[in-house]
């Protein structure tokens, strides 16, 4: 989590990144993260969105709008980036961790690390574990 002035100059950097390499996926994904830490979402989004378009295949770029998704309460539209960014990349733990969070705010429940393996047959189908 950045901080006071240096989330600014995190800004200022990319927002010059961006400048230099408009087609560079990274540079609106990490922009994308320092909009989300100032709470400037639907600047956020559109930065996930363009590093989407530039490279359909960012895991990051579909995980990251999908925390947005979530911030802002549109579940469905985040529970399907974190099924694609986990589609994309199996090994993105950041993803896995934020479906399942986002599938407890869906269904009401918390579920514990022992509910998720002993009952993985019931909800492993919705979590995909």
């Amino acid at each position: 989590c950045l901080e006071g002035g240096l989330i600014n100059k995190a800004l200022a950097d990319f927002n010059r990144a961006v400048k230099i390499d408009p087609e560079h996926p990274d540079a609106y994904i990490s922009r994308g993260v320092v909009y989300k830490e100032k709470g400037f979402l639907d600047g956020a989004l559109a930065d996930f969105n363009r590093a989407i378009e530039i490279d359909s295949k960012n895991s990051d770029a579909y995980n990251n709008r999908g925390i947005v998704y979530g911030i802002k309460g549109i579940y469905d539209k985040a529970m399907a980036d974190f099924d694609r960014a986990i589609e994309l990349n199996p090994e993105n733990k950041k993803a896995h961790e934020n479906r399942i969070i986002t599938y407890r705010k869906i269904s009401g429940s918390r579920l514990t690390e022992q509910d998720k393996y002993k009952n993985k047959d019931k909800v492993g189908y919705k979590l995909k574990l």
